[in-house]
């Protein structure tokens, strides 16, 4: 049976007792760890629902608490004696009239200093009039002046109001400010609270109107800083949003734009439970709604509230004294609300998001603790059921394996020895194989019991390095190997013993290992040493005539590259000087052949221009003198318009002339440019070549439909006539300042300013730098260092040839002694410096020096 197979068996029988005791384990713990889960859960939704319900709960009482207030505060206005005072006098005698009024406002601001929880405390008399009126605007108090008292006759709350019977209150919608039926911005959320005022002989006399601060409401209900977990929400009875989730959504009733923005809209699955119940709490696959109804009408209806304890602390003990005298002689079913049907929800709404974030940490937590107690339980049981195997296979390996070091042993080529060094440094066998026999020809229990028979087969020197090898192992305890000789019957074998030394307790070493015959091995070792050393000899010898044939060839490459930079500089000065030669014989042909027709016209065209003179004189004084001419002679008149001739030919003579004299700068210009005549050195004025260079590039500095025109900017200096090849020289201005308007023509940007900027200056008193620059893209890095190099070109196939630069590098540098450079800046543009002396005998100096 293969160990591959032994290995699966075994694997095979440990996941079986594995799984028999892992299963139990892995289902009963996954059961106690989601049963507790499973209550964390609810623990945690209940505790969010008690505490939704509480939150609602305590923000209903407040707002029910200050409405109730409300509700007292204006039946003590409705029944206080200044006000009936007022009522009294206020026919018969002014002066205490006025007075009883200013003690009437007085109380307002009083009173409503004290709540801060009304924005208007006003009293209207039975014909809409307002008689006294206190604003509170961002908590300060304002008596109205009798200017700003308005007529509120024709407002509905007040002709529904006037209906009110003596006790009854009129509590209007939560709703907004509104003036001449535009909502008053920024909006005021407001509820009116009133009640008729009748005087002593119980005739109604007016109303006492309370407008109590929505907004103060509102946060009651939805605070900022509530304890409630889910979004609180104040709506109306008909689902319009009063407070909502998001500022946009309320006053939909109020605001036409916000008309589609309701409750049952947006959830009207909730919407459904909520409008039919007052109050409760139920789960949606949206999420968790509690909710509660505050009606106004069982506010001022249904609740029997002490107002003399709610206005105990009231510093006035008039108003506590009224207090007592309205609770005494007002029932408590004598209020009404006329709008029966006014409701407030506040809602509370948790999405299932929320719960699920709220309980995904107990998920984890809990996850992990079974992960890892599933894992502790999985380890132990995987080491106790191992611990099983490993103990069954240990026994039947026990078994097996005697058998088969046995089986091994003997099979096995060479011999197998156990061997012993004793502190005393006696040494012998102690375990021989089969193979002793084969190997030295006695019996393996022989050789345990004579050690020194060894020493008969083994050579003395062999023996004696044999001896110097067991005593190294035994003090350092590494490897022993041994090759040796044995002889025997006349016949050498090489041996070669490979053992690991063992130190036991008492001091014993004991080597287990194997002695085994190499000697074709050693045959081999030795031919092939042999086989080295002369191998090695020759490749000494062959490598020192390599060395040899590699310096020559190297000299001969370095010559060879010599050679080839020689060729290409010759081959692009030929190139350069024939194409430039033919250009110039070209150039002056064409000047030459252009200067004689020139010159003929330009030369006549004085005369010319002095005949048409003297004939148009003639003809005018013909008319002069002949002012009737015939009808032949006026109809040719007429038909070659003779006075636009006589106007327009001094003009056509004129431009004629600019026009010759335009020719015949340009065939100076190319003159000068090619300099046929001039090939020696002699002196000239450069600006003059520069000048001559630009005038036959002017078609290339014009506009065009992709770029606009290139500008030419000269800084020139004043210079004394320079010693050069002139012909030459205006080829290296020809190269340059081509380059730079290549370089333009390649920017991106249509708008952008072109100019090359053109400089001269003396320096050293015998030198002249020469600076062309552009404002273009500017020179790649990788470009710069070849910019000087035959056939290296940055342009494209067809374009250029390399050899501008190369080869007006050479003029200037071998021709005339100077030197050219550039400076480059990727995005700012490329300035190229000539510098040649101004007497050729000056850079012959140098150059000598």
């Amino acid at each position: 049976m293969s160990i591959l197979t032994i290995s699966k068996i075994r694997n095979s029988l440990m996941l079986r007792k594995f799984l028999v005791v892992f299963l139990p384990v892995f289902l009963g713990l996954g059961a106690v760890i989601a049963i507790l889960y499973r209550a964390e859960a609810e623990s945690d939704r209940r505790l969010v629902r008690l505490n939704e319900s509480q939150s609602i709960e305590i923000q209903s009482e407040l707002v029910i608490k200050d409405f109730s207030l409300a509700r007292a505060d204006l039946n003590i206005l409705a029944e206080t004696n200044e006000l009936k005072d007022f009522l009294e006098y206020n026919n018969t005698d002014i002066p205490l009239a006025e007075a009883a009024k200013e003690l009437i406002a007085n109380e307002y601001l009083s009173l409503g200093s004290q709540r801060q929880s009304f924005d208007l405390i006003s009293f209207i008399d039975i014909s809409g009039q307002e008689i006294i009126r206190v604003d509170f605007n961002q908590d300060m108090a304002v008596i109205a002046s009798a200017v700003a008292l308005k007529n509120r006759a024709s407002y509905s709350w007040f002709q529904n109001s006037l209906k009110l019977k003596l006790g009854e209150i009129f509590v209007s919608p939560l709703e907004l400010d509104v003036e001449q039926g535009q909502v008053i911005i920024p909006i005021k959320p407001t509820v009116r609270l009133i009640t008729p005022i009748f005087d002593r002989q119980g005739n109604k006399r007016g109303l006492i109107v309370l407008n109590y601060r929505g907004r103060k409401i509102i946060e009651n209900l939805v605070p900022e800083n509530s304890t409630a977990i889910g979004n609180l929400m104040l709506i109306n009875e008909q689902g319009y949003w009063i407070r909502g989730r998001a500022r946009e959504d309320e006053w939909g009733f109020m605001i036409p734009q916000r008309s589609d923005r309701t409750f049952p809209r947006e959830f009207p699955q909730a919407w459904s439970h909520i409008d039919n119940h007052q109050s409760g709490q139920f789960f949606t696959p949206k999420g968790l709604f509690t909710f509660k109804t505050i009606s106004p009408q069982s506010i001022v209806k249904g609740k029997n509230i002490n107002s003399v304890n709610i206005l105990s602390n009231l510093p006035n003990n008039s108003i506590n004294s009224l207090a007592n005298t309205l609770n005494d002689n007002a029932p408590a079913n004598a209020v009404n609300n006329t709008l029966e049907n006014q409701e407030w929800k506040v809602i509370s709404f948790i999405p299932v998001s929320v719960f699920d974030n709220r309980i995904r940490p107990s998920f984890y937590r809990f996850l992990f603790l079974y992960l890892g107690l599933l894992s502790a339980s999985a380890i132990g049981i995987y080491f106790f059921v191992l611990s099983q195997v490993k103990r069954d296979y240990a026994e039947q390996n026990l078994r097996r394996s005697e058998s088969r070091y046995q089986k091994l042993a003997a099979n096995l080529p060479g011999m197998i020895y156990q061997f012993i060094l004793r502190p005393n440094s006696s040494m012998g066998f102690t375990y021989t194989s089969e193979g002793c026999r084969e190997i030295y020809g006695v019996e393996p229990a022989v050789m345990i019991s004579d050690f020194e028979m060894l020493t008969k087969f083994t050579p003395p020197e062999d023996l004696l390095e044999l001896r110097q090898l067991i005593f190294a192992s035994a003090t350092t305890l590494n490897n022993f190997v041994w090759d040796g000789r044995i002889v025997r019957a006349s016949k050498t074998k090489w041996m070669r013993a490979i053992s690991r030394p063992e130190k036991q307790s008492n001091g014993d070493v004991i080597w287990d290992g194997i002695l085994i015959d190499v000697t074709e091995i050693k045959t081999v070792e030795l031919a092939l040493r042999d086989l080295k050393e002369q191998l090695e000899h020759k490749v000494t010898e062959r490598t020192k005539e390599l060395k040899q044939s590699e310096l020559e060839l190297r000299q001969k490459a370095e010559d060879l590259e010599v050679a080839l930079q020689q060729i290409q500089q010759a081959q692009s000065q030929l190139v350069q000087n024939e194409k430039m030669s033919s250009l110039g014989q070209l150039v002056a042909g064409i000047a030459h052949e252009i200067n004689n027709p020139v010159n003929f016209i330009y030369g006549n065209l004085e005369h010319a221009s002095k005949y048409s003179t003297e004939l148009i004189q003639l003809l005018s004084l013909y008319q002069r003198f002949s002012p009737a001419p015939t009808e032949e002679i006026k109809g040719l008149e007429d038909d070659i318009e003779i006075d636009f001739i006589k106007e327009d030919l001094p003009k056509l003579i004129t431009s004629m002339k600019v026009g010759a004299d335009r020719i015949q700068k340009i065939v100076l210009s190319l003159r000068n440019f090619s300099r046929m005549d001039e090939s020696e050195v002699k002196e000239v004025d450069i600006h003059e070549g520069i000048d001559s260079t630009l005038m036959i590039l002017q078609s290339r500095l014009k506009a065009r439909g992709d770029r606009p025109e290139i500008k030419i900017i000269k800084n020139y200096d004043r210079l004394p006539p320079i010693e050069c090849y002139a012909a030459q020289l205006n080829q290296v201005f020809m190269n340059i300042i081509a380059n730079a308007i290549d370089a333009l023509e390649g920017t991106n940007s249509p708008q952008q300013n072109l100019c090359i900027t053109i400089s001269t200056k003396r320096v050293d008193y015998h030198k002249v730098e020469i600076h062309i620059a552009d404002n273009g893209s500017g020179i790649p890095e990788s470009a710069q260092l070849k910019l000087f190099d035959p056939f290296f070109t940055t342009k494209d196939v067809g374009k250029g040839t390399g050899l501008g630069l190369a080869i007006s590098y050479q003029i200037i540098a071998d021709k005339h002694q100077g030197t050219l450079s550039f400076v480059s800046e990727l995005g700012k543009g490329t300035e190229f410096i000539i510098i040649i002396p101004m007497k050729q005998s000056f850079g012959s100096e140098q150059i000598s020096a």
